[in-house]
């Protein structure tokens, strides 16, 4: 009994010395595991570290010298004071130009006007001299007088569709017994379908306003003088008589209004001072493209009576020059003698407008087809 206790005993006791022995080559398995790991990576490191200690040293000339930093610095300098100069000259030239702006305002708040002219308060009738206020007084007097387009045609009794025919000329004075008095307005509304297109109108009335608006006039030879991508101002002089409309035209895909304006005292101009004459105008043209291609066109002309720079023209004589004698007509009805003449006068030549407008666009379209050729 004794010895089979003895060798289990031992037995167990070999079991345990076989276990304990297996866990130490486990632990010595992966201790040596873990130190090949970090041999490996403490190689890797010191690979690295020689590496970098082998790189040259930067060389100086990567780095700027104090030479090159102050040459820039003297370069960002002359820029700087480059652009101070410029923005200095234009604020120079902004003060310049409202200076020249204030200037026109307070000139055009002083010209004398008569009759009709004084109720509007868009009646700019000056342009100065210098360039850019010159653009901008141009501007402003076209897009007020296109701002009461509508107003105006609606003043003067237009019919609502611009299709209907309208052809009326007025001579209104202020006091139908006393035609001595200086305001004497005529009226002239026109409303008709043209043959010609939308697009070849517009460019008759801004190259050739003068002459259309003018052309029964002996001896006139209407010039365009200048020219903006919205404006236009034809000058020419006849009878004595100065003629300086500022046109401005605005479109539309299928329409397009023309607003002209008498300018009376123009800086650029010495016929205002001059001693000829001139007569206060404004005109609206609307004109928009029908259906079939051909153009509605609608037309409103305000004129003032014939004046010089100090006064108007004596209508005894300003009738004289239209071939009607009043010198022994009665004052009391020399109004009616002169409206009468006027638009028996007037109506014929405006019966010639037509023409002149089919020539003139004849022209036109000979000279595009020698363009193309």
């Amino acid at each position: 009994m004794v010895k089979v206790k003895d060798e289990d005993k031992v037995n167990r006791r070999r079991i345990y010395m076989r276990n304990m022995m297996r866990l130490y080559r486990q632990e010595d398995r992966e201790a040596l595991a873990y130190l090949t790991e970090r041999a490996a990576a403490l190689t890797a490191e010191l690979a690295d570290l020689q590496q970098r200690r082998r790189r040259p040293p930067p060389r100086r000339s990567d780095r700027l010298s104090w030479c090159d930093i102050a040459a820039g610095m003297g370069e960002a300098l002359v820029d700087a004071q480059q652009e101070h100069k410029t923005l200095h000259a234009q604020v120079q030239r902004r003060d310049l130009l409202l200076q020249h702006v204030e200037r026109w305002v307070h000139r055009s708040l002083s010209i004398g006007l008569t009759g009709h002219l004084q109720s509007l308060p868009w009646r700019q009738v000056l342009l100065p001299g210098d360039s850019d206020a010159r653009l901008l007084a141009k501007t402003w007097i076209a897009q007020h007088l296109y701002m009461h387009t509508s107003r105006m045609f609606e003043q003067f009794g237009f019919p609502s569709s611009i299709e209907t025919p309208l052809s009326t000329l007025d001579v209104a004075f202020h006091d139908e017994l006393d035609a001595t008095h200086d305001d004497m307005q005529v009226v002239i509304r026109r409303q008709a379908v043209s043959d010609v297109p939308l697009g070849d109108l517009a460019l008759l009335y801004r190259l050739h306003l003068g002459t259309l608006l003018m052309g029964h006039k002996r001896h006139a030879t209407s010039n365009l003088v200048e020219a903006t991508p919205t404006t236009t101002l034809h000058r020419m002089v006849a009878d004595g008589e100065c003629v300086n409309l500022l046109g401005g035209e605005f479109h539309t895909p299928d329409s397009c209004v023309f607003v002209v304006q008498q300018i009376t005292c123009d800086d650029r101009c010495d016929d205002d001072g001059g001693g000829l004459r001139q007569r206060h105008r404004m005109m609206w043209f609307d004109m928009r493209r029908l259906p079939d291609g051909r153009t509605a066109v609608r037309n409103l002309n305000l004129i003032g009576r014939l004046r010089t720079a100090d006064a108007a023209i004596p209508l005894v004589e300003e009738a004289r020059e239209i071939g009607c004698d009043l010198t022994h007509v009665p004052l009391e009805h020399q109004a009616r003698c002169f409206r009468a003449h006027f638009q028996n006068l007037v109506g014929l030549r405006r019966a010639s407008m037509p023409t002149r407008m089919m020539d003139l666009w004849a022209s036109l379209k000979a000279q595009r087809n020698t363009s193309v050729q």
